[in-house]
């Protein structure tokens, strides 16, 4: 029989990682919620989208989106393989609020932090642990990318530093279990599973390639997207010019990638076979440095599978560390609270700039003036206030409108005064017009090619 002692410390190992998992879980919801009252996403268009999407599909109303042009109407939305879209969907059914999904990523990368521990025990013990909990949580990147805004290509936090965990811990099967669940957050996963299986020896290797060959044959029987493959295409573009790749890989910007993978980068050499994902996803993106390496860009979830990787890699390097002797445990505890202050310290601004702290009660006048509109009939809204009107059945934006299947006549719409029409209400400087003029079509021929529109604002749907 344990000694209470042994029990009491047993009990305080395994709950110190779930308290501070939902500790960061706490501070990050309580940012959402403010994000919510003054409806400021990164990419509110983009979001939308996805809400968009989600609630369609979860209420039975099919996977079709009338928010953001040129994307397809179908599961693989945007051109992207995302299954895992379909799970995120179904949680977020359980709430009325727009901002559900963003809940429902923020806590998949907050359990991410308990992957970081396992994965920190098995290599260094109890001391390698609490090295995981530092590098994933302290480094504000990941707090960053889990704020800025819903994205599927986000939950490859947590889903990649399991898979390494698994590639180097766990049995095949369980390695399979985490590379089908990596290979689930977007193709961009498939293309890493091998690299992160390497981590664990070649056999991992195999195991990561046949799980993404699976994949792919999936995806071949359902046969091509109506919307081209953004990586697809930058994969046979620019990043087949050697000429292109030569010029712009002095470009890559060490100071950004660097602070994206946050307390992590300085173990990465300690580990360079863990890192080699991380790797992968710097050279890739070397083409497209303008458009993704940006924190204010609405791209920057592309840089969510380097930061994973660069964490992986720092755990599985710190911890290889540490197990030289006391003292170099001793000197890595101390650099890495170091570096985690350090991060959290250079990407303090942009945090705040994303996830500020709103204005206590209040909330965007959008939410007041939108509870006067019927819920099935169409809303012309900007493209950064597309969030608050996701949900419904019709949300048109000033990008998709005049798009051939969308609607082109409009009972209602919110602006901040640059529309005419019959204003109804008012609130914080933001209109509600009933009958607005709308602006010209945004593509020559939109409105002989768009098909006539039914009756919107005097049907249900």
């Amino acid at each position: 029989m344990r000694e209470p002692a042994e029990v009491a410390k047993a009990l305080a190992v395994a709950s110190f990682p779930l308290a501070v998992a939902a500790a960061w879980t706490t501070w990050c919801l309580a940012r959402v919620d403010a994000i919510e009252r003054e409806v400021r996403p990164l990419s509110g268009l983009a979001y939308a989208t996805f809400v968009q999407l989600a609630h369609h599909w979860s209420i039975g109303a099919g996977w079709v989106q009338s928010v953001h042009r040129g994307y397809a109407e179908e599961w693989r939305w945007g051109g992207h393989h995302t299954p895992l879209l379909f799970v995120t969907a179904s949680l977020s059914s359980f709430s009325d609020s727009p901002w559900a999904l963003a809940r429902v990523q923020v806590v998949a990368v907050g359990v991410g932090g308990l992957a970081a521990w396992r994965l920190g025990r098995a290599e260094a013990g109890l001391g390698g642990g609490l090295v995981g909990l530092a590098l994933y949580f302290g480094s504000a990147p990941v707090a960053l990318l889990a704020l800025a805004d819903y994205q599927d290509l986000v939950l490859v936090l947590p889903a990649l530093v399991l898979a390494v965990w698994a590639s180097r811990h766990a049995s095949a099967l369980g390695f399979v279990a985490a590379g089908v669940l990596l290979g689930a957050t977007r193709e961009e996963g498939l293309l890493l599973l091998p690299l992160v299986g390497l981590s664990g020896g070649v056999n991992r290797a195999v195991l990561g390639s046949l799980v993404s060959a699976g994949y792919l044959l999936f995806y071949q029987w359902l046969g091509p997207s109506s919307y081209p493959s953004p990586l697809m295409l930058a994969l046979v573009g620019p990043l087949g010019a050697r000429e292109r790749l030569t010029y712009e890989l002095p470009s890559l910007s060490p100071h950004l990638y660097g602070a994206m993978s946050g307390a992590a980068w300085p173990w990465l050499a300690a580990a360079p076979v863990t890192a080699l994902p991380a790797a992968a996803v710097a050279v890739f993106h070397a083409h497209d440095a303008t458009s993704v390496a940006g924190v204010g860009s609405p791209g920057i979830h592309h840089l969510a599978p380097l930061t994973a990787g660069a964490i992986a890699a720092g755990i599985v390097g710190a911890c290889g560390l540490m197990r030289v002797g006391r003292a170099a445990a001793l000197v890595v505890v101390l650099a890495v609270a170091g570096g985690t202050w350090s991060s959290w310290v250079r990407w303090e601004p942009t945090l705040l700039s994303v996830a500020f702290r709103g204005h206590g009660a209040g909330e965007h006048p959008a939410w007041a003036l939108l509870a006067d509109v019927p819920p099935d009939v169409a809303i012309l809204v900007p493209n950064d206030i597309a969030p608050v009107a996701a949900r419904r059945r019709w949300v048109v934006t000033l990008d998709s409108l005049g798009e051939p299947g969308k609607p082109t006549s409009i009972r209602f719409a919110l602006d901040q005064g640059t529309l005419e029409g019959t204003v109804i209400a008012e609130r914080g400087g933001w209109r509600l017009l009933q009958d607005p003029v709308l602006p010209v079509l945004s593509r020559p021929g939109d409105a002989a090619r768009a098909p006539a529109a039914p009756a919107i604002g005097t049907q249900g749907q």
